[in-house]
């Protein structure tokens, strides 16, 4: 029974398991992103004013830096 423990004991490696919930942190971060996108579109369809276009160019790139975000981690950790 201590061999299997020991065994497992050995095979644990928490640095995985940080990296692990960090990329997941940041995929939650990128449906929020993506929420934020879908908001300004409705946003820019009930109100009407002169900066929604503004606004709707900075969701957008607010979810491509998220993406390019999550991309980079995998890529690094």
């Amino acid at each position: 029974m201590d061999q299997v423990i020991l065994s497992l004991a050995k095979g644990f490696n928490p640095e995985k398991i940080v990296k692990g919930f960090f990329v997941a942190g940041l995929l939650m971060y990128c449906a929020f992103a993506l929420i934020i996108v879908r908001q300004t579109g409705v946003m820019s369809e009930t109100i009407e004013a002169k900066y929604n276009g503004v606004l709707r160019a900075f969701a957008w790139i607010h979810l491509l830096m998220a993406v390019g975000l999550v991309a980079v981690a995998v890529v690094i950790l």
